[in-house]
């Protein structure tokens, strides 16, 4: 789903030097799905507090630019002769041989709609203030993907002066290699972050199959407002 195609819907990508192709195949909105998320915290005290949430649960519907390719068959395959050919001096048809085994399949092309289900995701934490910058957290996650895959993520979280944060992890998904690194920088209204989940490329960068390093800027509207006493009467 998602390839550009031509007015019969089989893929065309000769669209994609059309400039505006992108904006209009975005805008149409045809492609339609639903995302449930929903989280809670609870502060026990000054110093732990707890929370949980629960994310991605919906599905998306495709329906837009869908192709599907089915190929059904079977054939059989003796092989080729190469020694008998190199004797004889005469040259092996291959093509013809190949060409025979496609013609035992049916192959077809479908333009229908299908659905895909998202991957839930959940999470349960604690936290522990040590002191006013400094604060260390306990989550297991778990995401599922027609299996349950839970994770043990250990962090701490430190506090430079009143504008930068550093957090530091170590997660344990079947393995401990995971260290995070997060850099966290709010000079006003605006906070940017940096946070890679696993720094063992950075170790081992030629036995590494994924890496995951997210970067983006929040917003912070209004004041927060410190706790008042009550008058005494």
């Amino acid at each position: 789903a998602g390839l550009p195609g031509n007015a019969g819907g089989s893929p065309d990508f000769s669209l994609l030097s059309d400039p505006g192709y992108a904006m209009r195949y975005f805008s149409r909105f045809r492609n339609p799905g639903f995302s449930f998320s929903a989280g809670a915290t609870w502060q026990m005290n000054d110093r732990i507090g707890f929370s949980v949430s629960v994310s991605d649960l919906g599905f998306i519907s495709w329906k837009d630019s869908v192709t599907q390719y089915t190929m059904s068959g079977q054939s059989s395959f003796e092989g080729l002769d190469l020694l008998r050919s190199y004797l004889s001096h005469t040259p092996v048809n291959a093509d013809s041989v190949f060409d025979a085994m496609a013609d035992d399949f049916e192959r077809d092309t479908l333009h229908t709609r299908y659905t895909t289900r998202l991957h839930p995701q959940f999470r349960a934490g604690a936290r522990l203030t040590l002191l006013p910058r400094t604060q260390v957290d306990l989550v297991v996650t778990a995401l599922y993907n027609r299996r349950l895959y839970p994770a043990v993520t250990l962090g701490i979280s430190q506090g430079f002066g009143r504008y930068f944060n550093m957090v530091l992890s170590a997660s344990y998904n079947r393995t401990i290699h995971n260290l995070g690194l997060g850099l966290m920088f709010k000079p006003g209204p605006v906070q940017f972050y940096l946070v890679a989940d696993n720094l063992y490329p950075l170790i081992s960068p030629m036995y590494v199959t994924n890496v995951n390093v997210r970067a983006g800027m929040n917003l912070v509207f209004g004041r927060v407002k410190k706790e008042q006493g009550l008058p005494y009467r």
